[in-house]
């Protein structure tokens, strides 16, 4: 079980204009353009954390249960070096986020360091709810 505490996320404040009433200490939500989109969410299973101080490199925390991540081989502790073609490096946290929610179908190619051990992964994409 993962207990996580965190911040309501940007993909849900974006679809809101925020008005805060100072005098009466209230904050309004009025719904934008962006509200009835379709909202995108990770499809590998992984959960990764950002480290390093540019917060570019990045390691595998947790892998769902019965994900494409899990029946890749996939564990928490690998750290990932490339995603496809491209160094881990060149990426932020939320465009490997991006990435992971991509369309289902998508397949995924990553190079990880396991215990000093660099090992090629595959998965492909799919709705996990």
């Amino acid at each position: 079980i993962i207990l996580r505490n965190g911040l309501v996320g940007n993909r849900v404040l974006s679809r809101f204009d925020l008005y805060l009433d100072y005098f009466n200490k209230d904050l309004y939500l009025k719904p934008n353009k962006k509200f009835g989109k379709a909202f995108k969410y990770d499809r590998s299973g992984l959960i990764l954390f950002a480290h390093g101080y540019e917060l570019n490199q990045f390691y595998v925390r947790h892998v769902v249960d019965n994900s494409p991540a899990f029946h890749a081989g996939i564990l928490p502790g690998d750290i990932i070096k490339r995603i496809g073609i491209w160094n881990s490096k060149m990426f932020t946290l939320e465009k490997i986020t991006n990435k992971l929610s991509g369309k289902k179908g998508k397949k995924i190619r990553l190079t990880i360091i396991r215990n000093g051990q660099k090992l090629k992964k595959q998965f492909v994409l799919r709705d996990l709810i």
